[in-house]
């Protein structure tokens, strides 16, 4: 209950608070969680978007006007067809966006997630919303769980996030470990081609 005197979660996901009314996102960093008003919503109606109940995208929110990602309001979505695709991906059936970020030139119909960072269309590979100018869609994999995907590879090319590794051969990278899990151990990021070992994208 919002008494005016305290921040009071709004739900038990997310990172929302009330206090006098109003609603805040709360920021966390290393040393001191900030609370951010958030001046467009409306406290009324506004909400957790629990559809959106997973690790990488439960910082959606919605009223009777917008659709918010942490403490942004998205304008352009339209709150009445917003949905969630899967992990940190979602749409209102005209645009996808990632983590509040619009993804450009997408084409919707043919759009899969592929992990937290990469995703595809029939046409582009994307990693965080940003078009690989260079990449297959129809070869693109990635090398790792869907949590740890920093790199990737299609016929021609191996990439750690956005960046081509030039020093690599795509026909013989591939993962030293088996790993596929969801938390972090450093050898998730351990892999070979035919001439080098790697550590992300260094030899």
């Amino acid at each position: 209950k919002d008494d005016g005197q305290y921040f009071v979660k709004i739900a038990r996901m997310g990172n929302y608070y009330a206090l006098k009314g109003q609603v805040y996102y709360r920021e966390h960093n290393a040393h001191l969680d900030n609370f951010i008003l958030v001046p467009e919503a409306d406290f009324n109606t506004f909400q957790i978007i629990e559809s959106c109940d997973d690790l990488y995208s439960n910082d959606y929110a919605k009223d009777k006007t917008y659709v918010y990602f942490n403490e942004k309001p998205l304008r352009e979505i339209n709150v009445n067809k917003f949905q969630c695709l899967d992990l940190a991906y979602v749409t209102d059936g005209e645009d996808i966006y990632t983590q509040g970020t619009l993804i450009k030139d997408v084409d919707v119909q043919s759009f899969k997630t592929l992990s937290i960072n990469y995703s595809q269309d029939k046409n582009h590979v994307f990693f965080k919303g940003e078009k690989l100018s260079e990449a297959d869609p129809n070869s693109f994999q990635v090398l790792g769980s869907k949590y740890f995907d920093l790199v990737g590879k299609d016929k021609n090319h191996v990439y750690y996030e956005n960046t081509i590794i030039e020093s690599a051969d795509a026909a013989s990278f591939e993962r030293i470990s088996d790993y596929d899990g969801e938390y972090y151990q450093r050898n998730v990021y351990l892999f070979k081609d035919k001439n080098y070992v790697y550590y992300q994208n260094k030899i």
